[in-house]
């Protein structure tokens, strides 16, 4: 939102520097952005406005924030409008108060078209609008000035002066807004129509070019309407259209200022148009929008708050932010809520006011309250420290951290072997190109290597993601998971499934985890490169060397190493605590075995096999492979003694026996 401290000072006299006002606002929740000096010398602020203060999206918003701040009032007051008793002119106005729960309008006669004047002009500018005539420039300028949305029909051109708010009943009719742009409105999407059927306002958002005013414009229909915010954002999103007015609608409008907004509008009109009023205000409702009330605990404030304030205080701090309050009983108080304060709807609500306009860096620093700790951590830490240890594993071995887009487009699923079926598609995409929920992780971490190499030929990275995949065909089936994908175009197959290794290792699950050879296709790894991850008999992940086809479609030249698991299966796993054993007296004997055996003959059956032969085989690890050849490194060693020649002589007997009889293998 942007503010020339010109048109503030009009609501409030400010004699703060504006970087010290700044840094007060943005203490105080309205973040100030960026604050610039205009060639004519006026001062233009540049305001973060968050979804739940549509009331700061107008001149007044502002400064009466300014005013909360300052200990200031904002001096505001609309003239009043001399309107007859009886129509000169009249008009029919249909509606629906689902979709219009309050209609505000009325009809100027004899008006002239011209420029506005040059204050106007000069500010609309200021607030990157592009003045047109006076009387849509008026309508513009009461809207930024208020915060209501506002707009100017030609009356002669509305056929049968007749209107009626309804919903759009199919998808595809023709609209032609003011700027002469045609779009064909979604179903459900709010409008009015004229006698004839046909659509002179796409409400909320642009006006229609059929009911435009224009030179030749001499009676004019002002209305203030407020429409629901959620079937605005819907049309606006669908359309990919958005103006001013439909981000206040999506906000919430203020339904107790149309009146004031329109009686402002009138006033200018009158002064920089001309003409005569020609009806009484026309203000259509099923209910008065009144200031509404909530009941405060002044104890329970100060026990979430950790400070007690006086019920004098609560009330000093309210008042600064327009809100009425009057002690209720011994500890309430009865607040009176605005109606352009939508965002205030329950007691917390207040509490916050009280808290930021106090300042939250004036409270004390004090221990959160509570009667003492738990005895043990509640699930929420475990598995942050479970995350954090697997981050300090990967990170240590090497991989950086990266975030991708959970959301894909068609051509992203082709690349990666999906169909469209097999996949969630979203009901309302920001675009194309994030329309599908993802299937697993691969597409991001392909990506980010396919990206880098396009930047740097000789890029060499591993990258690891722990993020949410999406499995099933429809709603029904669908299921939220955590995942873990890990990507390297540096490590070969080995040792990433070396990496696994310890990750399962300092989780104390390495007993339990076996890699078996894949017999399904796999639309991404090569047939003859992967693995599947087992958990006593479970599936819970995959790894492999990523195909020669899936490398082309990412223009990648290279071998990939990819693997996956999931992080969620890990997650709910029992915690094994880490025994820690004393550091082993006698010295270890290590010896180098080679083997000719059948290639797919796995390297955990052979392990298993080996550590099976005695208690004092300490270790086994695969040191070399080939094509059928393989080196195992065995390390021997006795906790309570030196091994013998004899010992070990007779548990490498045993292990040659019994890879020869149950593998079919040969010493080399």
């Amino acid at each position: 939102m942007l503010a020339p401290l010109s048109w503030l000072n009009e609501f409030i006299k400010i004699d703060q520097k504006p970087e010290i006002l700044g840094e007060k606002l943005t203490e105080t929740g309205l973040g100030t952005e960026k604050i610039s000096k205009l060639p004519d010398g006026d001062i233009l602020f540049e305001f973060e406005i968050t979804p739940n203060r549509p009331d700061l999206l107008s001149i007044l918003g502002i400064a009466r924030e300014i005013g909360a701040v300052e200990n200031k009032k904002a001096d505001y007051k609309v003239s009043e409008i001399n309107a007859p008793k009886k129509e000169e002119l009249s008009i029919k106005i249909v509606n629906d108060f689902s979709l219009c729960p309050r209609y505000t309008a009325i009809i100027i006669k004899n008006v002239t078209v011209k420029e506005a004047p040059k204050f106007i002009q000069e500010r609309l500018k200021k607030m990157n609008l592009r003045p047109i005539c006076n009387l849509v420039d008026i309508t513009n300028y009461v809207m930024l000035e208020l915060g209501n949305p506002l707009h100017v029909f030609d009356y002669d051109k509305i056929d049968g002066h007749y209107m009626k708010i309804e919903k759009e009943e199919k998808t595809g009719e023709e609209f032609t807004s003011l700027d002469e742009k045609k779009y064909y409105l979604p179903k459900d999407t709010i409008i009015i129509r004229d006698k004839k059927g046909t659509v002179i306002d796409l409400c909320g958002i642009k006006g229609g070019f059929n009911t435009a005013v224009d030179k030749n414009t001499k009676n004019i229909f002002i209305h203030v309407p407020i429409y629901p915010g959620f079937l605005i954002r819907k049309t606006s999103q669908s359309l990919s259209l958005s103006s001013d007015a439909s981000k206040i609608y999506e906000r919430g409008a203020n339904t107790g200022g149309t009146v004031e907004t329109l009686k402002r509008a009138v006033e200018l009109v009158l002064e920089y148009a001309g003409g005569q009023i020609a009806t009484p205000i026309i203000d259509l409702k099923k209910e008065d929008f009144k200031d509404r009330k909530i009941t405060i605990n002044v104890k329970r404030l100060a026990r979430i708050l950790g400070k007690e304030f006086s019920n004098k205080q609560i009330t000093g701090i309210l008042e600064k932010l327009n809100l009425a309050a009057k002690n209720k009983g011994k500890n309430e108080m009865e607040v009176v809520i605005p109606t352009y304060r939508g965002d205030l709807k329950i007691e917390e609500d207040i509490f916050e006011e009280v808290a930021r306009i106090y300042n939250y860096n004036s409270f004390p620093k004090t221990i959160p309250a509570g009667t003492e700790f738990p005895a043990n951590s509640i699930p929420y830490f475990k598995d942050y420290n479970l995350e954090e240890k697997i981050k300090n594993i990967l990170s240590g071995c090497g991989f950086n951290e990266i975030y991708t887009y959970s959301l894909l487009s068609e051509e992203d699923l082709l690349k990666i072997g999906l169909r469209e079926e097999d996949v969630l598609r979203i009901d309302n995409p920001v675009s194309k190109e994030f329309e599908y929920l993802r299937h697993n992780l691969f597409f991001g971490l392909i990506n980010a290597i396919s990206y880098n190499k396009t930047l740097d030929k000789d890029f060499r990275n591993n990258f690891f993601e722990l993020g949410r995949v999406y499995q099933g065909k429809n709603i029904k089936e669908i299921q939220e998971k955590n995942h873990l994908g890990i990507i390297s175009n540096k490590l070969n197959f080995s040792k990433l499934k070396g990496v696994l290794e310890r990750i399962f290792s300092d989780l104390s699950i390495e007993e339990k985890v076996e890699f078996k050879k894949a017999d399904k296709n796999d639309k991404i790894l090569d047939t003859n490169k992967k693995a599947i991850i087992i958990y006593e008999g479970k599936a819970i992940g995959k790894i492999g060397v990523v195909s020669y086809d899936t490398l082309q479609k990412f223009g990648i030249g290279e071998d990939i190493s990819y693997a996956q698991l999931n992080y969620t299966f890990i997650e709910d796993l029992p915690r094994e605590q880490k025994l820690y054993k004393p550091v082993p007296k006698f010295p270890p004997v290590i010896e180098d075995i080679n083997l000719v055996l059948d290639s797919r003959i796995t390297y955990a059956q052979i392990a298993s096999l080996i550590k099976k032969q005695g208690n004092l085989v300490r270790e086994v690890s695969l040191i070399d492979a080939y094509k059928d050849k393989r080196t195992f490194r065995i390390i021997y060693q006795n906790p309570e003694g030196n091994l013998s020649t004899e010992e070990i002589a007779k548990i490498r007997d045993n292990i040659v026996s019994v890879l020869k009889k149950e593998l079919n293998a040969k010493i080399t």
